[in-house]
């Protein structure tokens, strides 16, 4: 019985290997132009807009109130999925698959980390949070906050 498992756990473990590659490359291939200056076509010129909110998602650059916003790439991303679906709920667990989608050793609670420096990020200067939380259910992004 164990000799038939070890097998089994090879190819799982090669498993769990190689999307991690695919993760990383996809990050790599999305993140920086190509060789040759040119971008690529499917982030070319995106932009995202909220309120007082603008990314550029080729840039990888946040403003607010015309202001430069320093952002981590994490919270980049979890900016970027709210400026996607402004308005919408999401709880930990639906931000977790979107954010960190590939990395099963993330606790529900970092949510609550990486929202608290976005929003520390988006409020510097005492503005308005643009980001409410929704007691039982998660966060959205929504200029009534």
């Amino acid at each position: 019985m164990a000799a038939a498992a070890v097998p089994a756990l090879a190819r799982l473990t090669d498993w769990i290997n190689l999307r991690r590659l695919i993760f990383a490359m996809t990050d790599v291939l999305l993140t920086y132009p190509s060789q040759n200056g040119s971008e690529f076509p499917a982030l070319a010129g995106e932009q995202l807009a909220y309120a007082d909110l603008e990314m550029d998602v080729a840039a990888h650059r946040v403003r607010r109130s015309g202001e430069q916003v320093a952002l981590g790439p994490t919270e980049f991303r979890l900016l970027k999925h709210f400026l996607e679906h402004p308005g919408r709920v999401f709880s930990r667990e639906r931000l977790l698959d979107a954010v960190w989608s590939h990395d099963p050793d993330i606790d529900t609670r970092t949510v609550d980390v990486h929202v608290r420096r976005l929003r520390q990020a988006l409020n510097s200067a005492g503005r308005d949070d643009l980001i409410r939380t929704v007691r039982s259910a998660g966060y959205s992004l929504d200029a009534e906050a």
